[in-house]
């Protein structure tokens, strides 16, 4: 009986995994702000955190008496739980800011659950690569039908690229949608992606010389057609952030001398290369306005800039104590309150965002956070000079989500983003300390 609800914990894992991107839920309140709808004042319960939860309380019965070794990344985790309790009970809007503790409580169960259970890193590269793949030809599709068709059951919203505030690339032959898979937004689904992609370039490192070629096959299949779903999404933070860690990948294989490793990795990236190419002969205009930069483009920069501008106000009065977590908009809103709901966004930046919403204090744990990963990661390649394929594969994914930190919020502000990070993060740190093996 024990050893039947341990696979149902397990199994439960991955399902939540695989599901991840799907935004399916139940918005029990609805914000609104200027009679418009407001995401980040809305409350919802997903399907994935039924799931999720379900997980937890089966591993509680379960893994009784099993012991987790505290280490540094545990003492930050809880700081940072700590400081948004604080930040909760002192925030303006409190109902807003419990909801955000709610969400970060819940990624906190996700780091647990995982270091908790017994967990097979092939089969969660498996659900990973399976779940982008899923993703990648849903948003191949809508980027050539043009049109996003909404289904409730699915957590799919209704997109048009004739309807303004839709995410698209503007050119000189129209408005061209972007791939949104089943995320609410597109560079959500890019970070995903991103992260997928990421794995399935272990994934085929780790099955060189494994002889099994219809795992060979998915995989190589895989990485094409996630790659090509990845440039639809027209995410230049994910595209630079990709690059960044493919680079990185390559240069830790050429560090470990290990030549058929790296001749593999090359591979796959001119596989990437290949794929990168044809798109952007096939898709010239629109390559041309993400680079080089189009009237929506400039927009989107002037934007970001005031969400800094109005960042610095706050911090100015709040540098102690923030503004209170997932109040950020709220508290923008009280500084201008003439513009519509899409407008109010937090800043574009997790670092600077968590300084805002948890004081000064929060924003150095994260910072902290993610200084401790880096030297986990360069410990274990380099002063201990590991080979393991799935530290590799997660601590460039890792990498990977903070990079994109810097540039975009949804990690810290968006349920299916929060989750993500923490589920990357869980994953790496268990792979690091060692506390489960498996050959």
């Amino acid at each position: 009986m024990k050893n039947f609800f341990t696979k149902t914990v397990e199994y439960l894992l991955y399902a939540f995994i695989f599901l991840l991107p799907w935004q399916t839920r139940w918005m029990w309140y609805e914000g609104r702000l200027n009679g418009q709808f407001w995401e980040y004042g809305t409350f919802s319960l997903y399907a994935t955190d039924i799931i999720l939860l379900g997980a937890a309380l089966i591993a509680l019965f379960v893994y009784r008496g099993r012991v987790i070794r505290p280490r540094g990344h545990w003492v930050i985790l809880l700081g940072l739980m700590l400081v948004s309790l604080v930040s909760a009970m002192i925030a303006k809007e409190q109902d807003m800011a419990w909801y955000a503790v709610g969400k970060f409580a819940e990624g906190f169960i996700l780091f647990w659950l995982v270091f908790r259970i017994r967990i097979s890193w092939r089969k969660i590269s498996f659900f990973l690569v399976t779940s982008g793949l899923v993703q990648s030809v849903l948003g191949i599709w809508q980027f050539f039908s043009q049109k996003i068709l909404a289904n409730k059951w699915l957590g799919l919203a209704e997109h048009d690229p004739g309807v303004l505030g839709d995410l698209v690339v503007e050119t000189t032959s129209g408005r061209w949608l972007r791939a949104y898979g089943s995320m609410p937004h597109p560079n959500v689904l890019a970070g995903f992606l991103a992260v997928c992609l990421l794995v399935c370039l272990s994934a085929l490192v780790f099955y060189a010389k494994k002889q099994n070629i219809m795992q060979k096959i998915f995989f190589w299949s895989s990485l094409a057609v996630m790659q090509f779903a990845f440039i639809l999404t027209f995410s230049r933070s994910a595209w630079l952030a990709l690059l960044l860690c493919y680079l990185v990948m390559l240069a830790v294989k050429l560090y470990q001398k290990n030549k058929e490793l790296f001749i593999m990795t090359a591979k796959a990236g001119l596989v990437l290369l290949i794929i990168t190419t044809m798109t952007v002969i096939m898709l010239p205009d629109l390559w041309q306005t993400r680079i080089t930069g189009g009237r929506l483009e400039q927009m989107s920069v002037v934007q970001r800039a005031d969400y800094y501008d109005q960042a610095n106000e706050l911090i100015k009065d709040y540098w102690y104590r923030g503004v209170g977590l997932n109040n950020f908009t709220q508290a923008t809103y009280e500084l201008d309150s003439a513009q519509e709901a899409w407008y109010y966004q937090p800043v574009h930046n997790i670092y600077y965002l968590s300084a805002v919403e948890l004081g000064v204090i929060g924003g150095i744990l994260l910072v902290v956070l993610f200084f401790w990963s880096v030297w986990i990661f360069y410990r274990h390649v380099i002063k201990i000079n590991s080979s393991n394929i799935w530290l590799d594969a997660f601590g460039l994914a890792l990498l990977c989500l903070f990079i994109i930190g810097l540039f975009d919020h949804y990690l810290w502000t968006l349920s299916a983003g929060i989750l993500l990070f923490w589920l990357i993060l869980a994953i790496y740190y268990k792979i690091s300390e060692n506390i489960v093996v498996e050959k």
